[in-house]
């Protein structure tokens, strides 16, 4: 894969600010009589293509914290070894899904290819998916929050589902694209 693929140029989102002379202290310094500006040199960050599959991860803490916390209704084990990896698991969550909106706002070709790939796009509907998970393990925790994780988890399952559905029955699909993701 490119190097240069999976860096985001902080040159578009500082352009502005360099231009206006915002960006950095813009003090000014004196060598040999001359005056130059102290101006930071443009920064590449690298910043890795979140993909969708990676909602697979949380998904997986999650449910093994719920099954710990199921584990814990029977047999004599700590309940905030449970509410740890729920809790971890939630906020692996919310990383992801904010770096895979992001992804749609500075990787957007990206971000539409794996969305129309036949078996990487199953994965994008995951986000919803552990969101709802997400929501059922935080209940009994922060039931605001799990009825906020719920309702997007909800929105977001569905819409995708609609989508992805619809797509599918338009027909056009090559026979090795059926797959078991599908």
């Amino acid at each position: 894969m490119n190097p240069n693929a999976l860096e985001f140029e902080w040159t578009r989102a500082c352009a502005p600010l360099i231009e206006k002379g915002e960006y950095g202290s813009g003090t000014a310094s004196r060598v040999d009589g001359i005056a130059e500006k102290d101006e930071h040199p443009v920064q590449r960050i690298p910043l890795p293509a979140i993909p969708a599959a990676w909602f697979g991860m949380p998904l997986g803490v999650i449910a093994l914290g719920i099954a710990w916390r199921s584990a814990a209704a029977i047999w004599p084990v700590p309940t905030l070894i449970a509410d740890a990896m729920v809790g971890f698991g939630s906020a692996l969550w919310a990383v992801l899904f904010i770096a895979y909106l992001a992804k749609w706002v500075w990787r957007r070709n990206d971000a539409e290819t794996e969305f129309e790939h036949a078996v990487q796009c199953c994965f994008v509907g995951l986000a919803g998916v552990v969101a709802s998970l997400a929501s059922i393990g935080l209940a009994p925790l922060l039931p605001r929050i799990a009825f906020g994780l719920f309702v997007l988890g909800t929105v977001w399952t569905l819409a995708f589902a609609a989508y992805r559905t619809g797509r599918l029955w338009m027909g056009n699909r090559r026979v090795e694209e059926t797959t078991p993701v599908l």
